[in-house]
């Protein structure tokens, strides 16, 4: 029966080396400490990546909205100049309507109530000084006998006298002395009003067929 140990002469020994197993295991240690980065190392390079990212996405988002900013500028000075003009559209119809509406109840108040023409004539015979020597009212031949029936004996008594006047509208009044004239018409007063509201309008001229019918 043969032998199984195979002989090696002595001379081969030399020829081979002998072979330990850490001896991968200091390669593999070598490599991981001089080649791959360490944890620490990782997440500052992680960390210097993203500020990088960030401070680049913060410039070009500063441009872009600086370039947007520049393009919108005109636009937001037109739209606010439209805005102005459509604020001064807007208030200046509102006085329009408010005139045209107060017009109205003011002619409707003096159909359905024209002794309102009294308070008128007292009103102005209080601008003017008193013992007004030779004063004249004039009036609508309408409205002057009204002020007949209410004042008829107060203006006798302060020797005033009274004239109709066709020019007058109702309404309203004049008043002449030798130094003063109050003008209490109704189309001079609404002047007035309208002229504290900066408007230049005129007062409501009646249709010939409500001169036919006063």
């Amino acid at each position: 029966m043969s032998s199984t140990n195979a002989f090696i002469p002595g001379e081969k020994v030399a020829a081979y080396e002998f072979w330990k197993m850490d001896d991968f295991g200091h390669a593999k240690a070598s490599v991981s400490q001089s080649e791959l980065p360490t944890v620490e190392e990782l997440q500052l390079m992680e960390q210097q990546a993203r500020a990088e990212g960030h401070a680049a996405g913060y410039q070009e988002g500063a441009a872009q909205a600086r370039e947007e900013l520049s393009r919108l500028k005109p636009l937001m000075s037109d739209l606010d100049r439209e805005l102005r003009r459509f604020d001064r559209g807007v208030a200046d119809s509102l006085v329009t309507l408010a005139l045209e509406m107060a017009r109205q109840l003011v002619r409707n108040s003096l159909t359905l109530h024209p002794e309102q023409v009294v308070d008128v004539v007292k009103q102005a015979m209080q601008t003017l000084p008193p013992f007004g020597e030779h004063a004249q009212l004039l009036l609508n031949p309408l409205d002057a006998a009204l002020v007949r029936t209410h004042m008829g004996e107060q203006l006798a008594h302060s020797k005033w006298k009274l004239l109709d006047d066709v020019s007058i509208e109702r309404g309203g009044c004049r008043i002449r002395t030798a130094t003063t004239q109050v003008d209490a018409t109704l189309p001079t007063r609404w002047q007035r009003m309208a002229a504290s509201l900066a408007r230049n309008e005129a007062w409501y001229r009646p249709t010939e067929d409500e001169v036919v019918q006063a």
